[in-house]
């Protein structure tokens, strides 16, 4: 038989506690936030923005690829061309003056 993940809530209470809490996790890192009240409905309606804040914090930290811009011919010049002619350079497109 297949094992079954194990569900972990990310609302729970303490020891000692009626509130409920909010687990907030990041590598290497586990916090707990009280939501301040002993109803689990109202926690979770208390939870919401300080899951999207803790998820946009998590997005900002991630490594992004980006993309730059290598130029072959130096922009805001006049370059030769292979066939002898002028090629005019921008910073994104190369022309042929008339």
């Amino acid at each position: 038989m297949a094992k079954s993940a194990r569900k972990v809530d990310y609302l729970y209470q303490r020891k000692g506690s009626q509130n409920w809490w909010l687990r907030l996790q990041q590598p290497g890192r586990d916090r707990g936030v009280s939501l301040g009240t002993p109803v689990r409905a109202e926690a979770e309606i208390l939870a919401l923005p300080k899951i999207a804040e803790h998820k946009a914090v998590l997005l900002a930290a991630r490594p992004r690829i980006e993309t730059t811009w290598q130029h072959r011919l130096e922009p805001g010049r006049e370059h030769v061309a292979p066939d002898g002619g002028r090629i005019l350079a921008t910073d994104k497109d190369l022309s042929r003056p008339l």
